[in-house]
């Protein structure tokens, strides 16, 4: 992340939330002051081990602001935790809703096919593993490819309308993945149509469908004999899996998953904002807006732009001095020292010599979130105008 990119994030925001990218999480955990909400849904590798190899949980062990937001307990199951730890379920679109129950696989015996996923890319290992297991164990007919992302945010609404096209009327989906922390969207649609769908053991689908679900399969042939079944219209088979994915299913209706969601959001984000500048942790809370009014409001101050007389006619030095004892040395100001560096200002000192002597006379309030703003405030000339670029 660019220098200016980092300032950006620091100057505008209270709160980030990063969706299942460790890469983009590690550069945020390194520039960026404000509470971080690291929003995991598990696919194929933790995110927590993820940010560990790449050096980053250190600093998360040091942060006081940072939430791991899971999909379900699963997910963060045998992974390092990232600091606060909260369960939001996430659910199925609305607009998929005219589609429930359209599944019409049932076909005349052995006409049937199953549909088994295949990567639509293979540049990633796991990939390129489960594309040579998938056209080893399922290449020829009656099982039919189906290319997807494996990701839920990266499917777009036409995508996902033609896979859920061809699972109509496909007699069974076969879901080829045994990585615990990995699930796509295609099995879920799958069920939600209405329709079998085949697992193995030991995956994402296995811990959390019962023990004794009947589309469960603990091997290659097992999987092979359970797909033969529904192809030729085994009934039995049939209602028992539909029976078996009902409850797995119901997670993921918004009526039900939407206000759990809404619950830990806002929970997470009515803690107090330790982090933030202008967010004081010295018991005066201001509000984010007023905040970001108030860190406008020293940046002016500091270029005391002669071309904005308006402004500088609400300002006075007391101003100056009282927004700096608050946004940078997160205190309230000390009435002497207040009125020394007022009269300072007042008698033609430059603001940014001013503000370097309150920093040399308060290092014990320099806080540690701070510092970025700090050494700019350390490192500008004392004769060229501090911008909002320049923080």
């Amino acid at each position: 992340m660019s220098v200016d990119g980092a300032r950006l994030l620091n100057a505008r925001f209270d709160t980030i939330v990063v969706a299942n990218d460790a890469v983009r999480t590690n550069e945020i955990l390194r520039v960026f002051d404000g509470q971080l909400i690291i929003r995991a849904h598990g696919w194929k590798r933790p995110i927590g081990s993820e940010l560990y190899h790449l050096g980053s949980y250190g600093i998360v062990q040091r942060r006081r602001e940072t939430h791991h937001v899971i999909t379900d307990a699963q997910t963060v199951k045998d992974d390092l935790s990232i600091g606060v730890v909260t369960l939001a379920p996430t659910w199925l679109d609305e607009r998929l809703d005219p589609v429930k129950g359209t599944w019409n696989g049932i076909a005349p015996t052995g006409a049937g096919h199953v549909l088994v996923s295949l990567p639509a890319s293979e540049a990633d290992p796991a990939d390129k593993s489960y594309a040579m297991f998938i056209r080893q164990h399922f290449q020829n007919a009656p099982y039919r490819h189906l290319a997807h992302l494996g990701l839920w945010d990266g499917d777009d609404w036409e995508q996902q309308r033609q896979r859920i096209l061809k699972l109509q009327t496909a007699a069974a989906y076969l879901y080829p993945y045994v990585d615990k922390n990995h699930l796509d969207m295609t099995p879920l649609e799958m069920m939600l149509i209405g329709g079998p769908v085949v697992f193995f053991d030991s995956g994402y689908l296995s811990a959390s469908m019962p023990t004794d679900a009947p589309g469960r399969a603990r091997t290659i042939d097992e999987a092979h004999q359970l797909c033969e079944r529904l192809r030729g219209g085994d009934r039995t088979l049939l209602h028992g899996i539909l029976n078996s994915q009902t409850a797995f299913l119901a997670r993921y209706d918004a009526r039900l998953a939407a206000p759990q969601f809404d619950s830990a959001f806002s929970t997470i984000l009515r803690e107090r904002q330790a982090n933030r500048p202008g967010i004081s942790r010295s018991g005066i809370t201001y509000t984010p807006d007023l905040a970001d009014r108030q860190m406008r409001r020293l940046m002016k101050a500091l270029t005391f732009d002669t071309n904005d007389n308006a402004g500088l006619a609400k300002w006075t030095s007391k101003d100056v001095i009282t927004v700096f004892y608050r946004m940078v040395l997160d205190t309230a100001p000390d009435p002497n020292k207040s009125a020394t560096y007022a009269a300072a200002l007042d008698g033609g000192r430059s603001p940014m010599e001013v503000l370097r002597w309150m920093m040399r006379e308060n290092p014990h309030l320099v806080s540690e979130h701070r510092n970025r703003f700090i050494r700019s405030l350390r490192s500008a000339h004392p004769g060229r105008h501090l911008t909002s670029a320049s923080l």
